[in-house]
């Protein structure tokens, strides 16, 4: 058996398409992001899928940049480069919620809960599967906020809830 250009590209592309699969299936009725659920055997679950998921990305990714190198030059390279950047950031990211946190949840529960806000960038108050919640950073202003205020002060704006504003 000999392994050519073909079939590593093809492996690739089934990686790839794995990891896309593996992707939409985590995020479907995917769990509250907060401390009493990363305790549970669906976090665990779920961040052990998300860790494979980044490592077939990797491996679909290398091998797509691999096939079309010559043609997409330095711009491909850096693509590529950023791209498997944010790739290994999320695996570990992923590692550290599947093996880290849990075992740190019951004895230091206000670090965890720091920890899931800095990962995932908001207050963990609602599930992620349906989009429900979106948050604003502090300083942040809506359209209908600028307009109904007349001023584009460099004031941050005043947002009900905080540091970070959940809304629906």
């Amino acid at each position: 058996m000999t392994n050519t250009s073909t079939r590593f590209t093809r492996a690739a592309g089934i990686c790839a398409a794995l990891a896309g699969l593996i992707f939409i299936a985590v995020q479907i009725q995917h769990p509250p992001m907060d401390v009493a659920s990363v305790t549970t055997n669906d976090w665990l679950v779920r961040s052990i899928a998300k860790v494979v998921m980044a490592a077939l990305a990797l491996v679909g990714i290398t091998g797509m940049y691999l096939r079309q190198a010559r043609q997409t030059r330095v711009l491909g390279l850096v693509g590529y480069l950023v791209f498997s950047v944010g790739y290994l950031l999320m695996l570990s990211t992923e590692v550290i919620a599947a093996f880290v946190l849990p075992g740190m949840a019951h004895s230091r529960p206000g670090y965890v809960n720091n920890v899931v806000i800095a990962a995932f960038g908001y207050t963990p108050t609602h599930s992620i599967g349906g989009m429900e919640t979106f948050s604003w950073p502090r300083g942040s202003r809506t359209s209908s906020e600028v307009s109904s205020s007349g001023s584009h002060s460099s004031e941050p704006a005043s947002l009900p809830g905080g540091p970070l504003h959940s809304w629906r």
